[in-house]
């Protein structure tokens, strides 16, 4: 493929690994993989199928430069919202394009044997707020969820999810529900989840926001203290045609 896309991939570990294979294997890939960078200094020089560890993150505007880069490409799955904001603070005044590996799509490439390149998406405001929580307000939060039975709806999605994996690592409610209508995105959460909080007590239950009889199934059955309603459109231009849906998720009754 000609005129392809040159790119630095943002992490020198498992998933840069795999996504720079899935690029070499792949000859229809839209990629050229310049190299990588990592802030580990054991990895400086490194090569990795073929590619080698360029420098560190303060090193990519100058990368950039060299090598006419047009897209970074994060791979930490498991990168907090903090360390994906500090590789954009470092190339803020270079016109490249940013693209990531949502966490949830480890599963799919450890167990299922997927190719990363399927997974790769633009970075989105969640993937900047992520694990954004000022430390003084920790044990304020910890307090409030102490003993508490937490629903949290729209469990799998972008920030639903989040919730869950923010929610868990408190690891002092009393239980936590994960509520959502996606059977394909419960189970990548329940991996996630239940691989990172072994011991914390989740239901994962499978539904539709507006079926009053499964949300009646919950509350009689769990009695929640504390609702998180993440089930509800955000992309205001595509749902505006139609509201009338859209508003019912907005809304539990």
């Amino acid at each position: 493929m000609k005129n392809k896309i040159k790119i630095i991939i943002v992490g020198a570990g498992e998933a840069g690994s795999l996504i720079s294979k899935n690029i070499y294997d792949d000859k229809n890939s839209p990629f050229e993989l310049v190299g990588f960078v990592d802030d580990d200094l054991k990895k400086k020089e490194k090569k990795i199928n073929g590619k080698k560890v360029l420098g560190e993150l303060k090193n990519l505007k100058e990368l950039i430069d060299e090598f006419s880069i047009k897209e970074l490409l994060i791979a930490m799955p498991s990168g907090r919202g903090d360390v994906i904001r500090k590789v954009l603070d470092c190339t803020k005044d270079r016109r490249v394009r940013y693209k990531i590996i949502p966490r949830s799509t480890k599963v799919l490439i450890q167990d299922f044997g997927e190719s990363y390149l399927k997974h790769i998406r633009d970075v989105s405001v969640e993937d900047l707020l992520g694990g954004e929580i000022v430390k003084s307000e920790l044990k304020v939060i910890g307090k409030y969820l102490k003993n508490k039975c937490i629903l949290i709806t729209g469990a799998a999605g972008s920030i639903g999810s989040e919730l869950a994996r923010q929610v868990a690592a408190f690891s002092n409610a009393k239980k936590v529900i994960l509520f959502d209508w996606s059977e394909n995105g419960m189970f990548l959460l329940q991996n996630d989840i239940q691989g990172s909080y072994p011991n914390h007590p989740v239901e994962f239950v499978i539904g539709d926001i507006k079926d009053k009889q499964r949300l009646n199934y919950i509350f009689d059955t769990f009695s929640p203290d504390l609702v998180f309603h993440a089930a509800v459109y955000k992309h205001v231009p595509l749902i505006s045609p139609g509201v009338l849906s859209p508003a019912a998720c907005g809304v539990i009754y």
